[in-house]
């Protein structure tokens, strides 16, 4: 929701402050169309799905986030890498101090699945998806920050 004259963004889990994306059953160019979308409304206050109160910048971190995820998944694959494997050779990165960064090893199962020619958003197996999360995550389950 936009509220113009305020400058205020209801992103919803959109944008979530604070948090790790989570994009296994999107688009990962869905995401980055939206957030392109969303820069041009010059939103002053963000508030996300979930997290704090947030200015115009998560926009960008969430941008830089799934830039990096896509990268990671380019590189990832080109050397044979499950997406559990580049996941921990690539960790959150700049990103550690976000909740929830497990949510990278199912990002990846996302990110990998749109470098073939499946089309975007094709459903994924998910309980393939969060048993890399939760072994990515010491073999814990993911504990809700929300």
């Amino acid at each position: 929701m936009w509220l113009p004259e305020q400058r205020v963004l209801f992103a919803g889990d959109v944008l979530l402050p604070g948090a790790t994306p989570f994009v296994l059953m999107g688009s990962v160019p869905g995401s980055l169309h939206t957030l392109r979308l969303l820069r041009r409304l010059g939103p002053r206050v963000v508030v996300g799905g979930h997290g704090p109160l947030a200015g115009p910048e998560v926009i960008e971190e969430t941008e830089r986030y799934l830039l990096r995820l896509r990268r990671i998944a380019t590189e990832g694959h080109a050397a044979g890498l499950t997406p559990l494997e580049a996941a921990r050779r690539h960790g959150p990165g700049p990103f550690a101090h976000w909740s929830e960064p497990e949510r990278l090893a199912a990002n990846l199962h996302r990110a990998y699945a749109e470098l073939g020619p499946a089309p975007l958003g094709t459903p994924l197996d998910v309980l393939a998806c969060f048993g890399d999360l939760i072994a990515y995550n010491d073999g814990e389950l993911p504990v809700s920050h929300a």
